[in-house]
């Protein structure tokens, strides 16, 4: 390739939060149009992500 673009050039944390926002929306537009529901998803937490120690992780072989 002549020229290479890194990640950080195309999104930053504002542009991924409304991506994600946008996803988040239409998955669940989707979801109630094929299904003919009317279900709503949990509204999004602050901080509720858990990085998982590499110490625990052969808990998680079973999975």
């Amino acid at each position: 390739m002549e020229k290479q673009v890194g990640k950080s050039d195309v999104f930053n944390k504002i542009s991924l939060k409304e991506i994600q926002d946008k996803m988040r929306g239409y998955c669940i537009n989707s979801f109630n149009r094929i299904y003919n529901l009317n279900y709503n998803l949990k509204v999004k937490e602050e901080g509720k992500n858990v990085d998982i120690n590499v110490a625990n992780m052969n808990k998680y072989k079973k999975f």
